[in-house]
């Protein structure tokens, strides 16, 4: 890049843009804010890259606070003609308003419209008119946040034909026709959270080509293979179907979206995880499911065909042990969490078919029994959480071969004593060993406890991590009586003298 460039970008960033900016604001009215917005901050969705992105740098952006004595139509009358992005904030003390297409017909050049309702559920909303945005065929992205859409329909969207991220949050809807978005060649990304959606025509997304982020959540749909059929998403990456009533997942309830990678199924009442019920998201990446309300249950081969799953979590999962074939095939995983759930044991090798896993949560539970090579072939393990379960006893042997593990999460359980063998099979890596809310027995068997990682937390610092001392996290003496209350470690050295009388003996 030549030196004259260079003087010509520092010119631009430094001097030209500050005095656009400036210019541009002068015109701005007084119930609203004008500034030059970075396009990649401004942007609604997921689905922005500024390489494939023909806008602009910065966009022209407006923001308008609706007070109680704001005259709508006089204040958007003043907003300049240039405007590309144009966001409304209505208070919960503001006037009630429908907005029609007179509103927006002096601001030809809108590439983007939000507009938030108040947050008081009886606040009056602002309302839109049918054909409200007939003069807006540039419009790319559409966010409608507690708005009043009852008068609005399909042919609301009949001119935006370049629409690509199109949002309606907590606006009512309750029903999609099947040609709410015929046409929409260009959408790339759908939310419709919070709504009362209880079922979605077959058709309706069948003239979407290129979606590629999908979000239902917090609806009330009871199902979703039945309502697509068999319809083809060929690009749909994320979908979202978070707090729905969906109660059953099938092996056809996701075919044809085989460039999913991320899938979100929690807070919905499904029973059962049926074998192969995802082999047709072979690229799914994350995997999220389980409900508070509803335990659910996974059988072996359940995520069979997910190659390349890295993170998978399992709230409140009714299984009583975690035996061999669950993680069948997972050879990516590499974060599993499986909280509140009723899980008891962890058998041999409960983890084969999931080798490279980094770190495990098994938190919440109702955890008694860890089997022998419990995690045996986990050479990548650096981070094992078995905190808030019943664990009374440790089989040492559960813990061989964790060459890598830094930190080991023990707190919150029903332990009274370490094993002997404990350390012997624990890594010289381990930095962090949290055995707090445990009823010790202090006594100097415990002497045997590797000092350097009990009651350490983990620390990131700008270069390295380091491993520092935390009080808030020492393990307390529960017995003798009299040691009751005191940190376990200071009982060792200072009561007890273990580790002297330990030296003597040698």
């Amino acid at each position: 890049m030549t030196s004259s460039v260079l003087v010509f970008l520092y010119l631009l960033t430094t001097i030209l843009l500050p005095f656009i900016e400036s210019k541009w604001a002068l015109y701005c009215p007084q119930e609203c804010n004008c500034t030059l917005t970075p396009a990649a901050k401004w942007v609604l969705g997921s689905v922005y890259n500024p390489a494939d992105s023909k806008k602009e740098a910065y966009m022209r952006s407006v923001v308008c606070n609706v007070l109680t004595d704001t005259v709508l139509i006089q204040m958007l009358n003043k907003i300049p003609l240039e405007t590309q992005t144009l966001t409304l904030i209505q208070h919960d003390s503001s006037k009630s308003f429908v907005l029609s297409d007179k509103h927006f017909r002096h601001i030809p050049q809108l590439l983007g419209l939000q507009i938030q309702g108040p947050r008081s559920v009886s606040a009056k909303r602002i309302a839109v008119a049918n054909g409200w945005l007939r003069s807006q065929p540039k419009l790319q992205h559409l966010r409608l946040c507690r708005v009043n859409i009852t008068a609005m329909d399909s042919s609301t969207f009949t001119k935006l034909k370049g629409l690509k991220i199109l949002h309606l949050i907590n606006v009512g809807l309750r029903s999609l026709p099947s040609e709410f978005f015929f046409g929409h060649v260009a959408l790339q990304e759908i939310s419709l959270n919070q709504n009362d959606i209880e079922h979605v025509q077959p058709s309706i997304f069948s003239t979407l080509p290129n979606l590629k982020v999908l979000s239902l959540s917090r609806n009330r749909l009871r199902c979703f293979e039945n309502c697509t059929g068999d319809l083809p998403l060929p690009r749909l990456q994320h979908l979202d179907l978070t707090g729905n009533q969906i109660g059953h997942i099938s092996t056809f309830t996701f075919v044809q979206m085989a460039s999913l990678t991320s899938l979100h199924l929690e807070d919905n009442p499904i029973q059962v995880i049926f074998p192969n019920a995802f082999h047709a998201t072979p690229n799914l990446q994350t995997l999220t499911l389980g409900y508070k309300k509803q335990p659910l249950h996974v059988m072996p081969f359940s995520f069979a065909g997910l190659a390349r799953l890295t993170a998978l979590t399992l709230p409140n999962i009714d299984n009583n042990v975690l035996e061999y074939g669950m993680f069948a095939g997972l050879t990516s995983l590499t974060h599993l969490n499986i909280i509140q759930g009723r899980l008891q044991q962890v058998t041999t090798n409960a983890f084969v078919g999931a080798p490279n896993l980094e770190r495990i949560s098994i938190r919440e539970c109702r955890l008694k029994r860890l089997y022998r090579d419990a995690f045996s072939g986990l050479k990548y393990l650096t981070r094992l959480d078995l905190s808030r379960n019943r664990l009374v006893k440790l089989n040492p042997s559960a813990f061989f071969g964790l060459k890598r593990l830094q930190e080991l999460f023990l707190q919150q359980n029903q332990l009274d004593v370490l094993p002997r063998r404990f350390f012997n099979v624990i890594p010289n890596s381990l930095g962090s060993l949290r055995l707090e809310g445990n009823p010790w027995n202090c006594t100097c068997e415990a002497g045997k406890w590797k000092s350097s990682a009990v009651g350490r937390v983990r620390k990131e610092g700008a270069t390295e991590v380091k491993y520092v001392r935390d009080r808030s996290v020492e393990p307390l003496c529960h017995v003798p009586k009299q040691f009751s209350g005191k940190p376990v470690m200071d009982v060792l050295k200072k009561q007890l003298k273990c580790f002297k009388k330990k030296y003597s003996n040698t």
